[in-house]
């Protein structure tokens, strides 16, 4: 019974990874919608109007505020071998040390090197779930059974943890990033979870007692991933509230129905608009009930509009990073190789075949679209390829390479 459990505690921690790793990277949706031609032609962090100095900025605050948590994990997972903490860290330095190599003679590139150094410093969090996970595996009792030790043991991790995202809140404060409420909530939560573990382990529930712990750690980390994105939305002037979706509250207000829906007129493209300014006419007299009815079910179409480009463009955008990485050398190309041989892809439309359906399914698992599901979807192809060929690759490291080339080679003829 216990050996099943802990095997459900092992497929948890891999959803908790993939989660931990997207959140960083939602302030890229404000990028999605070019205004003009003009706008177009920019590189995608000049439509951020985002200086080098204000990115090396956000770089540095992020480095400092998860410096800590990737030491912390690197001690723990050097001791098996497992490198990925000082692999972000030092991704991280390189891109920002060729933003400072650039800033010089192209400014603009090294902007975007010094924000793509930030993004892998904000995905430090994962750290925290791989080490939870060693954690478990390295305190188990003989046979793989649950001991008093397996649930101390996490606890203790959980409690450095929470150190660590105490020292990062100080360090965000003296950025002067506004941390958000939430952080302290969720860290609260995770106090109160360690305190019901340590509860139920005296009275031997052990089973009971690891979930706990689980839980507090987990809230440390998501509260840890909050702080990160405030960080972003600070530097970036974006409301928290529109970067993360973790509290899942929406703020309401006292307001007259036909306030509220102009409110919601505003933000919508102009033909979505003048279909729902129709369906008001037509439905005024049926109620406010009715009007907030016709505009639900014009943004939820529209809504499915755009969530079937995304899922378009992300097809194509991983099939281009699936048959670049095949090319590469080392480790990772051969991974590449063997997993499609593994998987009978052998043309094109067989490879666009398969990541269509792996999009969909991750874009239904995960509700998300844009960056974050080309994200997320090239975590769950990275862990596949890794399980198919027992290689570990690092697929959005290649997708963030492969923007930078990209950027490099457009400037080159278009300066």
């Amino acid at each position: 019974m216990e050996n099943t459990y802990l095997k459900a505690l092992g497929l948890i921690l891999v959803a908790l990874i993939g989660a931990s790793i997207t959140g960083v990277a939602m302030p890229v949706m404000a990028w999605s919608v070019p205004a003009t031609q003009a706008e177009e032609d920019k590189p995608w962090w000049a439509k951020l109007n985002l200086t080098f100095d204000e990115a090396v900025a956000l770089a540095w605050t992020v480095r400092n505020e998860t410096y800590p948590l990737f030491i912390w994990a690197n001690n723990y997972l050097s001791e098996y071998n497992i490198t990925i903490a000082e692999k972000l860290l030092e991704r991280g330095d390189y891109f920002l040390e060729k933003a400072y190599n650039l800033s010089e003679t192209n400014e603009t590139l090294a902007t975007g090197y010094a924000f793509v150094a930030a993004l892998f410093y904000g995905r430090a969090p994962v750290t925290a779930y791989i080490v939870l996970g060693k954690t478990i595996r390295e305190n188990l009792g003989t046979n793989n059974t649950l001991t008093n030790e397996s649930v101390i043991a996490v606890i203790e991790k959980a409690t450095e943890l929470k150190g660590l995202l105490d020292n990062a809140t100080k360090v965000a404060e003296d950025y002067n990033v506004t941390v958000p409420d939430i952080v302290f909530l969720l860290e609260a939560k995770g106090v109160s979870e360690l305190n019901l573990s340590q509860q139920l382990l005296e009275e031997g529930y052990l089973g009971l007692a690891l979930r706990s712990a689980i839980r507090g750690y987990h809230l440390f980390v998501r509260a840890y991933g909050v702080l990160i994105k405030a960080t972003f939305a600070y530097y970036l002037g974006i409301d928290i509230t529109v970067v993360h979706r973790l509290s899942q509250k929406i703020t309401t207000q006292r307001v007259d129905v036909q306030e509220r829906v102009q409110k919601v007129l505003e933000r919508l493209p102009e033909h979505v608009r003048e279909k729902i300014m129709e369906r008001w006419r037509e439905r005024r007299e049926l109620g406010p009930e009715a009007i907030k009815e016709a505009v639900r079910q014009v943004v939820c179409e529209y809504k499915a509009k755009l969530k079937n480009i995304s899922i378009e463009q992300t097809t194509r955008i991983l099939v281009r990073v699936i048959i670049v990485a095949r090319a590469l050398p080392g480790d990772t190309g051969l991974a590449i190789q063997q997993w499609m041989r593994a998987k009978g892809l052998v043309t094109p439309k067989q490879i666009y075949n398969y990541i269509k359906v792996l999009v969909n399914k991750t874009c239904e698992e995960y509700n998300v679209t844009g960056i974050l599901l080309i994200n997320k979807t090239l975590e769950v192809l990275s862990q596949e390829i890794k399980n198919t060929t027992g290689i570990e690759v690092d697929l959005v490291h290649v997708f963030y390479v492969l923007i930078v080339v990209h950027v490099a080679t457009h400037h080159k003829h278009h300066p």
